[in-house]
């Protein structure tokens, strides 16, 4: 067995790896809807489509993948022994990047920081970064 499946931390880290990709495919079926949508409307087709499609959006993005995977990652990081991969790191800061949620991208990055066994790398920073553009929050942005 996998180190990870070992310290009992690897059915958190398989539900979060799985929601957190789910949120991300949301927030690209969300970015795919909403250009269509755009389209509909630049071009003054059918409303009842247009109807339709804000409906679809309203629906994903009232997934609640990211705070699910966020309440679990939070669950598992009380214990002072628990530790994931990088991967997992990183996917929930792209979800924090996502949501434009910087309190969880310190969270998450906090626990990343104080391992001496993983080391960020260069996604762990664009996620930062992103949050902290999609908050607006330019000069936590210049510290990340």
């Amino acid at each position: 067995a996998s180190p990870l499946a070992r310290s009992g931390f690897g059915t958190y880290a398989t539900l979060i790896n799985t929601l957190t990709d789910r949120d991300f495919e949301n927030h690209e079926a969300v970015r795919r809807a909403e250009a269509r949508l755009r389209r509909r409307r630049r071009a003054a087709l059918d409303d009842t489509a247009a109807a339709d499609e804000e409906l679809r959006i309203a629906g994903l993005r009232g997934d609640s993948h990211f705070k699910s995977a966020l309440a679990l990652f939070q669950t598992a990081a009380a214990n002072p022994s628990s530790k994931f991969p990088l991967q997992i790191y990183n996917k929930l800061l792209r979800s924090c990047a996502i949501h434009a949620n910087v309190d969880a991208a310190v969270l998450v990055f906090s626990h990343l920081d104080n391992r001496v066994d993983v080391l960020p790398d260069a996604q762990t920073y664009v996620s930062l970064i992103e949050t902290y553009a999609s908050a607006k929050d330019i000069k936590g942005a210049e510290g990340a």
